[in-house]
Parts: C-alpha cells; sequence; structure tokens
C-alpha cells in the first residue's frame, strides 16, 4: 500500500471516528432525561460512553499519524489522559453515575 493510500485511509478514519463521536455525545446529551429512569439505563450510557472515549481516541491518534507521520503511536500522558478527562467530563454532564459506570 503506498503512503498516499494509507494517508488517505488515516483521514477517513479520523473523520469518521471524530463524527461518530459528536453524533454518539449528541444523542446521550439529547436523550439525558431517560438515563434517569432506572439504573439499567445509566449501565447503558456508561457502555456508550466507553464508545464515546475508543472513537474520541482514534480520532485523536489518527489526526496525530497525519501531522506526525505514520509511525507516530498515542502515549497514556498526553492523547489518552486527554480523552479520558473529556469522555469522564461529557459523561458527567449528561448523567453523574454515568461517569463512575464508565
Amino acid at each position: 500500500m503506498s503512503a498516499s493510500t494509507s494517508s488517505k485511509n488515516t483521514l477517513v478514519s479520523s473523520i469518521i471516528s471524530g463524527i461518530l463521536s459528536l453524533v454518539i455525545f449528541a444523542t446521550l446529551r439529547f436523550c439525558a432525561d431517560w438515563f434517569n429512569g432506572s439504573q439499567l439505563n445509566v449501565l447503558v450510557g456508561g457502555y456508550l460512553f466507553s464508545w464515546l472515549f475508543i472513537l474520541s481516541l482514534t480520532c485523536v491518534s489518527n489526526a496525530e499519524m497525519l501531522i506526525f507521520g505514520q509511525d507516530f503511536q498515542a502515549k497514556l500522558v498526553p492523547e489518552i489522559l486527554f480523552c479520558m478527562s473529556l469522555t469522564v467530563a461529557a459523561a458527567g454532564i449528561v448523567h453523574r453515575v454515568c461517569a463512575t459506570t464508565r
């Protein structure tokens, strides 16, 4: 696979994961009252926020691969902790307990 095809795939993956992250957050924010219904709803919210974390980390990592080269890897301190804290803050906005079940 050539370098331009690889960078196109990385760009497409970054864009798709970023859009899906925004769609999941908007959907969870829109349905925030539903999470107050039962404990099972809170667990479902935590599960969906774990997908938000994975998708946001994919978006950030692929964007950095485009900027810094294909050999770049996401590390714990800047990228993973940033995406984790962003996801926990987003979960806390929707429902406080969703932030702890994530």
